[in-house]
């Protein structure tokens, strides 16, 4: 079936990963090769020979480390998928990974979706103004994007999920892994009632740097980002310049570019695509404004498994 098929190719790409320690449009290039030939569906173990042959690898050792990536993999639950690149369900947007890891409900890739970003150490009226914005969107059917970060990112997700809304959470670590410990049962709770994607496999070893990859599929796969607060150089100003580079809209609120203290908000409004807002009530109208319904104008007088097989 296709999420075996799925399955197979992930590990096939992992240890070729491993093997060859190649960037990934290396790896792309070479699976182009190799697709001609073979179904890239098969297990590497059914085909080890032309795998040597294009890799220049023993098989062997290909062979070896295909049995290390498949061990690594069995961490992943029975309900988890992965989605390949093509993939109907696979979400639009340059720049994504060939494969994302995911737990939950994959139909919140279908919805609007919002990436919410910001500071961990939250002002009282960052918390604020991340709460109305989740209530404002989500009203909208509007899908919440965040990371897993204490402080905005968090914020973000509770209050969605206390207000019934669809949370996406995309992870710094594997799926298999948590990061923070102290947002161990958000996670939890967001594969069980909204969706987790991570661009990491189980065989991934966590590294700070990872946020900025995390940052980049976040821009990715969302429709536009909004910075609640955030200090100067800062990651939630690195996931704006991202959006942008997507061609996807980026809104801050006015109280930040007011804020003399700060050099990024003033620098990002001057950016096109960057708008700022008053209050949360407007962000929905400026990121789509196609989707908002025009008030008729008044009358005159008259007249919305993976582990089957191995």
């Amino acid at each position: 079936m296709e999420s075996l098929r799925q399955l197979q190719e992930a590990i096939n790409w992992e240890a070729l990963r491993l093997s060859l320690k190649w960037e990934e449009w290396q790896l792309e290039g070479l699976l182009e090769e190799i697709g001609l030939l073979i179904p890239l569906g098969d297990p590497l173990t059914l085909h080890p020979t032309i795998y040597s042959r294009h890799t220049g690898l023993a098989a062997e050792e290909l062979l070896k480390a295909h049995s290390s990536v498949k061990e690594a993999f069995f961490k992943l639950a029975p309900h988890d998928r992965i989605i390949k690149k093509g993939d109907s369900n696979f979400p639009e947007g340059r720049g994504l990974p060939r494969f994302l890891y995911a737990r939950g409900n994959l139909d919140l890739l279908k919805m609007k979706r919002v990436t919410i970003a910001g500071t961990s150490s939250v002002s009282n009226q960052g918390r604020d103004y991340t709460t109305e914005s989740v209530k404002a969107l989500i009203e909208r059917k509007v899908a919440i994007v965040s990371g897993l970060n204490l402080g905005i990112e968090g914020i973000a997700h509770l209050s969605t999920l206390a207000e019934g809304g669809m949370a996406i959470g995309v992870l710094t670590t594997p799926l298999t892994e948590t990061y923070p410990e102290a947002h161990k049962q958000l996670q939890i709770l967001l594969g069980e009632r909204g969706l987790l994607l991570s661009q990491f496999s189980p065989l991934t070893q966590s590294e700070r740097w990872h946020t900025i990859l995390r940052n980049q599929v976040m821009a990715a796969l969302s429709d536009a980002t909004l910075i609640v607060e955030e200090r100067d150089g800062g990651g939630a100003v690195k996931q704006a310049y991202y959006a942008l580079e997507q061609e996807k809209r980026v809104v801050l609120f006015k109280h930040l570019v007011d804020n003399r203290s700060l050099v990024w908000p003033r620098r990002l409004v001057q950016k096109q695509g960057v708008f700022s807002v008053k209050s949360p009530e407007a962000i929905f109208p400026i990121l789509f404004p196609s989707g908002v319904k025009k008030s008729p104008s008044k009358p005159l007088p008259q007249q919305f498994s993976l582990f089957e097989s191995t």
